[in-house]
């Protein structure tokens, strides 16, 4: 990617592949409805990591 990934521009646009490459959330109308942040998405894993531990 060339520009960083803004979460905010793409909550309330149609789902296409590729979209939300830190996991998201889509409506039954297709349309983003959340969007995570890189952060987010790394929060999560060190969350899960150490449940797993």
């Amino acid at each position: 990617m060339t520009e960083e990934y803004d979460p905010k521009k793409v909550v309330g646009t149609l789902y296409q592949r590729g979209v939300l490459p830190y996991g998201g959330g889509v409506g039954p109308d297709g349309k983003v409805v959340f969007a995570l942040t890189r952060e987010d998405a790394e929060r999560r894993v060190l969350k899960y990591r150490a449940l797993t531990q």
